[in-house]
């Protein structure tokens, strides 16, 4: 069996394509999707998309989010769409948005490695993400001079499971799949203690050498795969080598 932490919202699709491969899956998600405290950033940015020179979006939830206005979304002609990763583009050209650019690995680095940000002075920015998300990358395209405005398309909040809402057992998983930090940090709260010390001894994918090193700190102590991206793709691939299917 395999535990897939997913927010709701993105678990159906890649569920189908695990069980396509013959998996048993279990979608526990440990990460909801909730609207932003503040709507007025988002509001104000999309009232004025043709203001900006770049359009930054951050995961695909960013996307999703963003969607949800019901109105029409038209950025100007000169203004560049721009990924953070594979997945998040792909989430935007199903939308038929045009994605620009993004970066081949998916984080903040390689994002900021791309032609574009080389000469980002004056440019309005827009970067459309989680509340508290990327202000590493705010921060660094200020101080190459660009004009940054932060639309928080939504927050992530920590489920509640009752007893009786956690119906699978730790013993049945094969491996448990997480995408973030936060996702697996709520993982381990959520559990309680049997769940817990048993899950913690199970074979885990993860998508980043940090969140390996993070899991382990967290007590994580079965085998922890690094997945190349956090793209559907990576993931299945990494499944079926694992399980040899």
């Amino acid at each position: 069996m395999i535990l897939i932490t997913r927010p709701a919202e993105w678990t159906n699709r890649f569920k189908k394509k695990l069980e396509a491969l013959g998996c048993e899956v279990i979608p526990f998600p440990t990460l909801s999707i909730l609207p932003p405290a503040d709507p007025v950033p988002l509001d104000s940015a999309i009232n004025f998309l043709d203001a900006f020179d770049a359009a930054i979006f951050i995961s695909p939830s960013s996307v999703s989010e963003f969607l949800k206005k019901h109105r029409p979304l038209y950025f100007s002609e000169q203004c560049k769409i721009i990924a953070l990763g594979e997945g998040t583009a792909n989430c935007l050209e199903r939308a038929n948005i045009h994605v620009d650019l993004y970066p081949v690995i998916a984080n903040t680095r390689h994002l900021l490695a791309l032609p574009l940000f080389s000469n980002i002075q004056e440019k309005r920015v827009v970067i459309f993400a989680g509340e508290k998300g990327r202000t590493d990358l705010k921060e660094t395209l200020e101080k190459q001079g660009a004009k940054i405005h932060m639309a928080y398309t939504h927050r992530r909040a920590r489920p509640s499971y009752s007893p009786q809402e956690v119906t699978w057992q730790p013993d049945d998983v094969a491996l448990s799949i997480n995408l973030s930090l936060e996702s697996l940090q709520n993982l381990r709260t959520i559990l309680g203690e049997i769940h817990r010390l048993k899950l913690l001894e199970k074979p885990l994918l993860v998508v980043s050498e940090a969140m390996k090193e993070a899991a382990q700190q967290l007590g994580f102590s079965g085998a922890i795969i690094v997945a190349a991206d956090a793209t559907e793709s990576s993931l299945i691939n990494e499944v079926s080598r694992i399980f040899k299917i």
